[in-house]
């Protein structure tokens, strides 16, 4: 894609032919006498605010000589030579011939070089400007004492037969090319270092002049590599210079820049270079102009580059960066002259995100487009779409490197909401997100292989992502019995400390109850014993593992058995899920993690119901090894008690060693 602006021009020198004198007053003004001054402006000051302005900080606008020449129309001898070293600000400085020193009605141009060196310290003939080369050598990775400038007048009558002053223009143009790139990366691929950098192929040298007869530069490439703020002052932006290189006949002769990036991978950092084109050498729309193969004098070369990918792992084996914007700018009028989407793009940081007990997430996206939208924004629960309240994404708008801010309430009903949407930006590339949100205790589930008609297949798993449990709400499903109507109250405090005021029949009851700042119960995996069964010690009771599983009604034992036969199973007990995965490991539940699923259970925002559908269920609990009684079983009693009752064995998942 090309794209030309047009904008004011902004550099220019004027040579205006006045009385001489040197007057530094802008308003001064003489009465004509045939006298020759030269007023020099220097670039800054016609700057406008849309003009690409040369950095000061940089001595991109420094002017430190002038060298004036002027040839007879022609003719090759220089009929005036004068070098002026100008004072700081606008001022006017008298040269040495008059009006009447020029032949009559005769056409003259003027150049003039600034910064020129020792390549223009002298009168030359005209054939001897334009073959004139710059004696200093460039340093491309450095602050510039000044740079070389040139520009020549139109053809002009100085002496027309009056004493009227003349006034002559001369465009003033920088005789480098400035390569600025800014750098961002993808979420996998921040560095963790300092990124370095190194100029391969600039030009160090050059004709002095913009019109002067051509010539192959001597190429060089910087000594090693560099920091990418030598110049800019900004880690994030690489500043080179280089004089005007043509490689259109001679590949091997384009001018690029390594890049090395050190990055993260595993538990160590890897160096990964990339290999990034000064100029762009096709362009999008498929045609193959010639000024893309070239670094032109008084362009700016800006270039934008993402990383997201692997590198290589030496500059023979560098990557070719991809993913970079090019924008050729006239220095002088901020004119783009070509402007390169490379390859169009749409990056977002994060496309698969986890928001753990969170409502606010941020993540950014990069896109050659400012013109970014949301679409498609979708919400699920258990792979079931509903409604999207109190869900909401936005981007920062009309920016081509911004934020995505996704808003949504925290889930109450014990299970992950997914929140799906897509990214896209005003070249039609789209991206898509996932979020998956889980609340501060959520249940999830892995269906068993095994079937035994309507019994419930789920293996749960019941993950704790906040430690407080005074977040779980109080039980409200009616209970199928007195005996759990009675004790919800003491179940319910046990776990999360607070008093139950909530709708079951004998509540409110007054039986002495303190309300206490925390439960008995405690987040952590329980301790296990040399043989690996469940520790039956009383601080053991209380304890909940942060990451657990819970075997499926179907591969459960159904038949009573007594504490040490309950013990001796969940030993030895393996279940296999749809997946594939045969599940070992297993234990005894501890007391407080029985309590926390039956009080789970009867909550009536919990997505999870009936879990359990028998009346007793053995535990590790040391009291009396008595069976844990559930306050609203789905099922009918199987004749369990207090000394004989089924086991639902549990599995910690990814407990540590």
């Amino acid at each position: 894609m090309i794209r030309k602006h047009t904008i004011l021009p902004i550099l220019a020198l004027a040579v205006l032919f006045l009385a001489p004198s040197c007057q530094k007053d802008r308003g001064y003004s003489i009465a004509d006498d045939g006298s020759l001054m030269l007023q020099v402006m220097l670039p800054v000051e016609q700057f406008t605010k849309a003009s690409e302005t040369g950095a000061d900080e940089l001595n991109e606008n420094k002017v430190s000589t002038l060298d004036v020449f002027i040839y007879q129309e022609g003719e090759e001898a220089c009929v005036h030579y004068q070098r002026i070293t100008p004072a700081a600000g606008l001022v006017r400085y008298g040269l040495t011939k008059m009006q009447k020193d020029f032949a009559l009605n005769a056409g003259y141009t003027v150049y003039v070089v600034a910064n020129g060196g020792t390549a223009t310290g002298s009168a030359k003939s005209l054939a001897e400007l334009k073959a004139a080369v710059i004696a200093e050598a460039l340093d491309p990775d450095a602050v510039q004492s000044a740079l070389l400038m040139d520009g020549k007048s139109a053809v002009t009558v100085l002496n027309d037969g009056t004493n009227t002053n003349k006034n002559i223009d001369v465009s003033l143009k920088r005789g480098v090319a400035k390569i600025r790139v800014n750098l961002s990366y993808g979420t996998d691929y921040q560095p963790t270092g300092q990124v370095t950098k190194k100029l391969v192929n600039y030009a160090y040298d050059s004709r002095v002049l913009e019109s002067g007869d051509a010539y192959s530069p001597a190429l060089a490439t910087t000594a090693s590599y560099t920091n990418t703020d030598a110049v800019s002052g900004d880690a994030d932006q690489i500043i080179f210079y280089s004089y005007a290189n043509d490689w259109n006949s001679a590949v091997a002769d384009e001018t690029f820049i390594y890049l090395n990036v050190p990055i993260r991978k595993g538990a160590g950092t890897e160096n990964h270079y990339y290999k990034l084109p000064a100029n762009y050498r096709l362009a999008s729309d498929g045609n193959d102009p010639a000024h893309l193969y070239k670094l032109r004098r008084n362009y700016i070369y800006n270039i934008t580059a993402h990383i997201n990918g692997d590198g290589g792992s030496s500059a023979p084996e560098a990557v070719t960066l991809e993913s970079v914007n090019y924008q050729v700018v006239d220095w002088t009028t901020n004119h783009v002259d070509v402007w390169i989407k490379n390859i169009m793009y749409l990056y977002i940081d994060e496309q698969e995100i986890v928001m753990n007990n969170i409502s606010t997430y941020l993540t950014g996206f990069q896109s050659s487009s400012d013109n970014v939208e949301i679409q498609n924004l979708k919400v699920f629960v258990e792979g079931v779409e509903t409604s999207t309240a109190g869900v909401s994404v936005t981007r920062e708008p009309f920016v081509h490197n911004g934020s995505i801010t996704i808003n949504s309430t925290i889930p109450d009903n014990f299970v992950p909401r997914t929140i799906t949407f897509d990214v896209e930006n005003g070249d039609h590339i789209v991206q898509s997100v996932k979020i998956t949100q889980y609340p501060p205790i959520w249940i999830g589930h892995i269906t068993s292989q095994d079937v035994d008609g309507t019994k419930n297949r789920n293996m749960y798993t019941v993950n704790i992502k906040q430690a407080d449990l005074r977040t779980i709400p109080m039980p409200d499903v009616p209970t199928k019995g007195s005996w759990g109507d009675a004790h919800i109250r003491g179940y319910y405090q046990e776990l999360t400390g607070q008093l139950y005021t909530g709708p079951h029949p004998y509540n409110p009851v007054n039986d002495g109850r303190q309300e206490m700042e925390y439960g008995y119960c405690q987040i952590g995996y329980p301790v296990l014993d040399k043989n690996g069964y469940t520790d039956p010690s009383t601080e053991n009771r209380w304890m909940i593992s942060p990451n657990f599983m819970f075997a499926s009604r179907v591969s459960s034992s159904t038949d009573k058995v007594d504490f040490w036969a309950a013990v001796s199973r969940c030993k030895n007990y393996s279940e296999t899920g749809t997946d594939g995965v045969t599940y070992t490991g297993w234990r005894m539940p501890t007391y407080a993690e029985m309590l926390l699923l039956d009080i789970l259970q009867n909550v009536s925002k919990s997505e999870i119901k009936e879990i359990t559908d028998r009346h007793r269920y053995w535990t590790a609990d040391p009291a009396s090894n008595s069976a844990f009684r559930i306050l609203n079983p789905s099922g009918g009693t199987n004749g369990e008690n207090a000394s004989y009752a089924e086991v639902r064995c549990v599995r910690d998942i990814d407990r540590p060693l």
